[in-house]
């Protein structure tokens, strides 16, 4: 099962989005975490993410903004598959983003985020939707493996929501 996170500050944004995408996701077993923020409960998003582990009980935990829409009907149990043949492929994964950017000297941004009305990409970079390695992955959707998390954990010190 996959618990997925939130941290909702305006419920318009979260129903026309990540709610209304999720109501329609099939094969995959999910629970949805929304953390209340409409008045600053949390101070940091590290805070908030904490509590929602605490009341998670996924074997993967994605993180994500309420303003993400998944554009498939079978997104979230495509997302698990991937990641589940990815590790089998490289032990040594241990997070999975929508965004990021590339490996190596000449750094690329690599994203399958589009934007917009016109639903544009930033960058096309992110060819057939085939998992890439990347340095760094984009905060506002990520996926990890609950095992993996409770070794590394989030740092602390981290002040906001950026």
């Amino acid at each position: 099962m996959i618990s997925i996170i939130t941290v909702v500050n305006k419920y318009k944004i979260y129903n026309d989005f990540l709610k209304n995408s999720l109501d329609y996701q099939k094969n995959i077993d999910f629970e949805i975490i929304v953390l209340d923020n409409t008045k600053s409960k949390y101070k940091s998003l590290v805070t908030a993410y904490e509590e929602g582990i605490k009341k998670s009980s996924g074997e993967w935990l994605l993180f994500v903004h309420p303003d993400v829409f998944l554009n498939s009907n079978n997104c979230l149990a495509d997302y698990i598959e991937k990641a589940e043949e990815s590790l089998k492929n490289d032990s040594s994964i241990a997070i999975w983003g929508v965004a990021g950017i590339e490996e190596g000297k000449n750094k690329k941004t690599i994203t399958m985020i589009e934007q917009g009305k016109s639903r544009i990409r930033r960058d096309n970079l992110f060819y057939n939707r085939k998992f890439v390695y990347v340095q760094t992955v984009d905060a506002c959707c990520y996926l990890i493996r609950r095992d993996i998390f409770n070794t590394y954990e989030f740092c602390n010190y981290l002040e906001g929501f950026h």
